[in-house]
């Protein structure tokens, strides 16, 4: 039995083992025989030459990196380059992934990679670029300056050091090096230097050169209008802009909206010019010459309120700025805060240019800020200025007049309010509407004054008519209406100008200066009754401008003249006591001469003397103080009169029909003193500030695309294979003859597309019958 077991298993393991391959394993020895060609190999054997090599892929990499960057695409040729120096790093693969750094603006890592290859041609020429595009300008032009390049990039090391030039106000540099440069952003950089440096007759030319050039062509308008807004032909600058705007270019749109505001401006139309700052400002919201063009326009529309934010704003932006501060005292000065406005105009006081049409508006508001704090002589030199600036102007030459005027210089502020009244609107800026004339109060103010003026010089005969001519533009100039009174009282009128006084004074004009002139001419027809021998009407007339003379003091007691013309009426009613303490009160030298008359009149020649010759040294050239004093002598000092032949000369000067003369009580003059008020000008704003210009964005820095391509090695050719001869080796193989792995290669592609099987349909699943009902869907 057992023996039966034993056979029986080996016949099955000799049965099952063939399945597995056992015999070949050797796991049993085969009992079949075997055949002669068994050891024969059914494949020939290749030997370790015969075997293709692989192909270097990193010079393939690189150089298709290189096509990628030139057709603009960037990413896929670092990351192709990234991959290559993975596979095996290389100088050139790092110089080349540098220079493709540069144009992805990853400076930081491109400066890394450029200051350790120094070896290749041009990487200081790269690296000084890249050190401009980092800001720091002044060295990268020492980079740029010291950097090697070859001729075939001569021309964008040129530009380059021209833009680095240009950046830092070297103008003059930066033209020195373009002078041999060739290419349009050489040409362009070179009209834009002409246009910055105030040349835009040359600058027009060298965009017109531009017009249809492939790159800068589309934006050449915008420069081209800027160049017109230079030479103030604002409605050829407008044109270019809207036809810039009108197209489909969008890469100058914030400078062409700039500009068209700036046209706007020009041609005086603020409202419109207003919208368009507002749009730039939108568009290029760090503007602060957008802002500031708007707060301009804002402060010409007479909106301050408004034009005090944004310059506020844009000072805030840029504490330095000229035309922000320039506008922000003005705009103080004409809501009334003189100090602030003194303030902001010093600031910049130093950096006007006397001989910019722009800043005449900026020196205007100087020379007024400092008339109204009486700094005469600051304000004479700024006004100044502006009457060279703008000779057509009013303004300069009304307050040259109340500069001269506050000095009592009547004769020079005279001649400077004649000239203010013949001006007519001839300003500095063209435009397409005149600027706004004189309103008719302004001229009648500007009159009424010249006549006070007259009168302060005693022409009295010529003041009458200037009064009656400022009376036609303001019927109701009360100015006007006291110089009048004063002319009828001057041409002996009195009636008349007692008349108008009285009408001026009900109607409620209860004012010092009519009060005191009213006395004045009660003063005088007491005078005239007393001359007839009315002496009671006489005593009533003096008794009434007695009383005006005190209410006057009593209404305004700044004007201590008053007293003087009270020391007279007093004198006249033989009140000398009280004459002389109001005469003392007010010690000018009216009131010394009148002091003279008085001893002279009560026969104390010598007190008369001593304050007549007073009088005169105090002012040699008055004819009446000279006249008193020949008077004097003719009736104390007849003897020593004959030994002056100056006194008797000075009484043939004296003009006889003067009223003070015609009306005098015992020969001698008194003087009486008029009141007048001036009218305070308006300066009717018409404001001209400066153009809103931004300094044309120059052309980018240029590339210096110096790749270093790679040499591909040709294909590998492929060595046929021999088969080993078909007598058995015995002999052991070495190691030459030991065949490698072979390599996997990938399958042939067939001509004929591959069937794709489709994802099977989900079963659609049975709805319940039904509505509403919370079953779950069966499948």
């Amino acid at each position: 039995m057992k023996g039966s077991w034993s056979v029986w298993l080996s016949a099955c393991l000799v049965s099952i083992c063939p399945l597995f391959g056992g015999a070949e394993r050797g796991l049993f020895p085969s009992t079949r025989p075997a055949r002669p060609d068994s050891i024969k190999s059914s494949s020939p054997v290749r030997s370790a030459a015969s075997v293709p090599t692989r192909k270097d892929p990193v010079p393939g990499q690189n150089n298709t990196a290189i096509l990628f960057s030139k057709a603009g695409k960037q990413t896929q040729a670092l990351s192709l380059l990234t991959k290559a120096g993975q596979t095996r790093p290389s100088d050139t693969l790092t110089y080349n992934r540098a220079l493709i750094l540069l144009k992805l603006k990853r400076l930081d890592e491109a400066a890394t990679a450029l200051q350790k290859l120094n070896t290749f041609a041009h990487a200081q020429l790269n690296l000084g670029g890249l050190q401009c595009r980092q800001g720091d300008w002044a060295r990268g032009l020492k980079t740029l300056q010291a950097a090697p390049a070859t001729q075939d990039w001569a021309d964008e090391k040129a530009v380059n050091i021209a833009l680095a030039h240009y950046q830092l106000g070297q103008y003059k540099d930066a033209e020195r090096t373009l002078s041999g440069a060739t290419g349009s952003a050489a040409q362009l950089l070179r009209a834009d230097l002409a246009l910055v440096q105030g040349f835009y007759a040359d600058a027009l030319k060298g965009y017109k050169a531009l017009e249809n050039d492939e790159t800068f062509g589309a934006v050449i308008p915008v420069r081209m209008g800027n160049a017109l807004l230079g030479m103030r032909k604002f409605a050829d600058a407008a044109a270019l802009f809207e036809q810039y705007l009108a197209g489909t270019d969008r890469t100058a749109h914030g400078a062409a909206r700039l500009g068209l505001a700036n046209a706007r401006y020009g041609q005086r139309e603020f409202g419109p010019a207003a919208a368009e700052y507002r749009a730039a400002v939108q568009l290029l919201p760090q503007s602060t010459a957008a802002r500031t063009g708007l707060a301009n326009a804002l402060a010409s529309n007479r909106d301050y309120r408004s034009a005090r934010a944004q310059y506020e704003t844009v000072l805030r932006q840029d504490p330095t700025s000229l035309n922000a501060r320039m506008g922000l005292g003005v705009v103080a000065f004409r809501q009334g805060n003189v100090p602030e406005s003194v303030g902001h105009l010093r600031q910049v006081a130093a950096r006007l240019d006397p001989t910019n049409p722009d800043h005449a508006d900026a020196y205007l508001h100087q020379g007024l800020a400092s008339l109204s704090i009486s700094r005469f002589d600051t304000a004479r030199r700024a006004l100044e200025i502006v009457s060279r600036l703008r000779p057509g102007d009013p303004s300069a030459f009304s307050g040259l007049s109340e500069v001269y005027r506050r000095q009592d210089l009547y004769g020079q502020a005279l001649e400077m309010l004649q000239q203010a009244i013949n001006k007519t609107a001839e300003h500095h800026w063209p435009g397409a509407q005149p600027p706004p004339e004189l309103s008719a109060k302004t001229r009648a103010r500007m009159q009424a004054n010249r006549g006070s003026l007259l009168l302060k010089l005693n022409l009295m005969d010529q003041a009458y008519p200037v009064f009656q001519d400022a009376l036609k533009d303001d019927p109701s100039n009360l100015n006007a209406l006291n110089g009048v009174a004063v002319s009828l009282l001057e041409m002996d009128q009195l009636d008349k100008a007692h008349t108008l006084y009285d009408s001026l004074i009900n109607r409620g004009h209860r004012r010092a200066f009519l009060l005191n002139n009213r006395g004045i001419v009660r003063s005088y027809m007491a005078l005239q009754l007393d001359k007839k021998k009315q002496t009671e009407e006489a005593r009533k007339y003096y008794t009434l401008a007695r009383q005006d003379y005190e209410k006057a003091q009593q209404m305004d007691t700044s004007r201590r003249f008053y007293q003087n013309n009270l020391g007279n009426v007093l004198k006249n009613l033989n009140l000398y006591d009280e004459a002389v303490k109001s005469y003392q009160a007010y010690m000018s030298r009216s009131a010394i001469n009148n002091m003279g008359v008085l001893y002279a009149a009560n026969r104390k020649p010598d007190f008369s003397r001593y304050y007549l010759n007073l009088a005169i040294e105090l002012d040699s050239n008055n004819l009446i103080y000279q006249y008193n004093r020949v008077k004097l002598y003719r009736t104390f000092y007849p003897d020593s009169l004959n030994r002056k032949p100056n006194l008797l000369a000075a009484e043939r000067r004296l003009p006889t029909q003067s009223i003070s003369a015609k009306y005098s009580r015992d020969g001698y003059i008194n003087i009486y003193l008029y009141d007048y008020d001036f009218d305070v000008y308006d300066y009717p704003p018409d404001h001209r500030f400066p153009l809103a210009l931004e300094p044309p964005r120059p052309p980018d820095l240029l590339p210096i695309d110096d790749f270093v391509a790679m040499p591909e090695p040709a294909d590998p050719t492929p060595i046929t294979a021999k088969a080993a001869p078909s007598a058995v080796n015995t002999t052991p193989a070495t190691a030459t003859e030991t065949a490698p792995p072979p390599v996997a290669t990938r399958p042939a592609v067939t001509n004929t597309p591959a069937k794709r099987s489709r994802m099977p349909k989900p079963a659609r699943p049975r709805r319940s019958t039904r509505w509403g009902s919370t079953r779950c869907p069966t499948f």
